[in-house]
């Protein structure tokens, strides 16, 4: 999707999109890209995404995720 802002550098997004993201988001800025990253959280939808994970998997997966973000981090650092 190819999107422009407006004069006051306002993205509008359509309905369909913040009835299914929400209305908030948390902008991250990089340095080639920016990324929208939703604030709203269904948690209905997550509890029936993680039912059918042990709490040990679950415990697995977070650290997994973890080390990912912070490997991403240094890297992120590494280049400045």
């Amino acid at each position: 999707m190819i999107v422009q802002t407006d004069k006051l550098g306002r993205i509008v997004l359509k309905k369909k999109l913040r009835d299914k993201y929400g209305k908030q988001f948390i902008l991250i800025d990089k340095e080639n890209e920016i990324t929208l990253k939703p604030l709203h959280l269904d948690m209905s939808d997550l509890s029936k995404k993680i039912e059918k994970y042990s709490v040990s998997q679950l415990k697995e997966l977070a650290e997994e995720e973890a080390i990912k973000e912070v490997g991403q981090k240094i890297d992120d650092l590494r280049r400045y």
